[in-house]
Formats: structure tokens, sequence, C-alpha cells
């Protein structure tokens, strides 16, 4: 009997350890495959799993391993548009630098005066370009109103906070004025004109206004106050809240900012930080 026993003890001793084996090489199975970027699909579109102030890409990871676009190419190469005399976001309203415009088919840039930029420029990184930002080359199609009026930017609908700020022609002081954040809190299609950048895809947003500003010319004595290609005279959206009801918009038929109604029909130009 007591045979018998030891032989029934040694089988479930065996069978203990054949299922543990079979558990431990099924859980590093699992983990080999949840960590090949070849099983793993996921269209990155929910913007709700964005964290705030982050930008959106879409990843294509059929072929493996991916690295992240760290800077923008030229398409199919930059050409200087002109040159331009805009203010000093680093210093006082009325303080001026030297730029060049460069433009390939789509997009600008403004860039050091008499520097010719590369034909891949790291926008967010390059000390040469002015205000980190890229401009797309066109407005978007038709004018589109501010978003819904009477309520003041709240929470996470606030990209952030102008500090001691003058802009315009005239100037217009908008200190301590809030600008909307691209990926707010607020439901889709409450905010239109940034809707629109934001359609765009890969981080286009509304420029708020001091980046609207930036493209203002100081010594262009005519409309439009600026030369960047295809600006027309009438009023731009800015992402910066002026009022409840209201938003500012720069008209480059005067280079002044005004506080807009929210619900006006504006011209909107988009831009993007990489």
């Amino acid at each position: 009997m007591n045979k018998i026993k030891n032989i029934f003890k040694g089988r479930k001793i065996k069978l203990a350890v054949l299922i543990l084996i079979v558990i431990v090489v099924s859980g590093a199975v699992f983990w080999v495959v949840t960590a090949s970027s070849s099983y793993v699909s996921d269209t990155f579109t929910d913007e709700t799993k964005i964290a705030k102030g982050t930008q959106k890409v879409n990843i294509d990871t059929s072929g493996g391993q991916v690295k992240l676009q760290d800077c923008y190419t030229a398409d199919p190469s930059w050409t200087k548009i002109d040159d331009t005399n805009v203010r000093d976001i680093e210093g006082a309203y009325n303080e001026t630098v030297a730029k060049d415009i460069y433009c390939d088919d789509t997009n600008c840039i403004l860039y050091t005066d008499e520097v010719v930029p590369p034909g891949s420029v790291c926008v967010a990184t390059d000390s040469d370009v002015y205000a980190n930002i890229l401009w797309h080359k066109t407005d978007i199609s038709g004018t589109k109103v501010w978003g819904n009026s009477g309520n003041l930017l709240t929470g996470n609908d606030v990209g952030g906070t102008h500090g001691t700020l003058s802009v315009g022609n005239d100037p217009d002081v908008v200190t301590g004025k809030n600008w909307l954040e691209r990926y707010y809190d607020s439901t889709a299609g409450t905010y239109t004109a940034m809707d629109e950048c934001k359609a765009l895809g890969s981080g286009w947003r509304l420029p708020n206004i001091l980046e609207l500003d930036s493209i203002r010319d100081q010594a262009k004595g005519s409309a439009p106050y600026t030369y960047l290609p295809n600006i027309v005279s009438s009023g731009y959206w800015s992402s910066t809240e002026c009022s409840s009801t209201g938003a500012c918009a720069l008209f480059f038929s005067t280079g002044s900012v005004r506080t807009t109604s929210k619900t006006y029909s504006g011209y909107v130009r988009c831009v993007r930080g990489q």
C-alpha cells in the first residue's frame, strides 16, 4: 500500500512541475508577442487619451520598429519669398528684428536674416526659426467663426496666459488674456477656428495673438501688413480670448488688433510647432 501511495505522490509532483513549466513558457511567449511592434495596432486618433499640450501623430507600425520624425523637410525645397522686419517677440513692443521668409510648396518659416535654411529644419529646436513656428502657406478655405460666445475659457480649455503684452499697430494691450488649448476639453466643435486647424493633423493649431503678431511687418506702409504669402487685407483669428463674447483678431488691412465677436466670420491661418 505504501508503495502505491509513493507512486501516486511522485506522479503528482511531476504533474505540478509540468504545469509550472507550461505557465512559465506561456508567459514568456505572451511577453514576446505583446512587446513586438508588428503585433500592435492602434489608430492613435482618440484625443481623450492624449496628455494636455502634447502632439498627436499617426504612426505606421507595419514595418516593425519606428522612429518619430524629428524635423520638417521642405517639399521640394525652400525658396526665399521676401525680407521682413517684424517685432522682436522677446523684446519690448517697439523693438524689431530682420528675418527672411522661406516657403516650400505648402509651408513657410521666418528665418534668421541672410542665413539659408537647410533642406530639413528642426522647427522646435532650431534657433534660426523665428518663434519656432511652421506657418501654413495658405488660409483655411473660406471664413470661420471663432466659436461659441458667452463663456470665458476655463480649466483645460486654457492653453496659457499672456504676460505683459501689447500687439498690433495701435497698440492693443492683451496682458493677462488666455489662449485656447489645442487639445481642449470641451465638446468637439465648440471652437470652430481651432478645429479647422486641427483637421490638418499633426499638431496644426490656431496661433495665439503674439504668434500672429510676429508676422506683422513693421516697415510695410500698406495693406496687407505682412509679407507672408496669401494673407488678405482682412481679419484673422488668433487663439487668444479677449472677453466672454470676443476673441483677438489681427486685421491685416490696418495692422491693428481688435476684440472681435466670436461669431464673426474671420480668416484662419494655421501654425505648427515641431
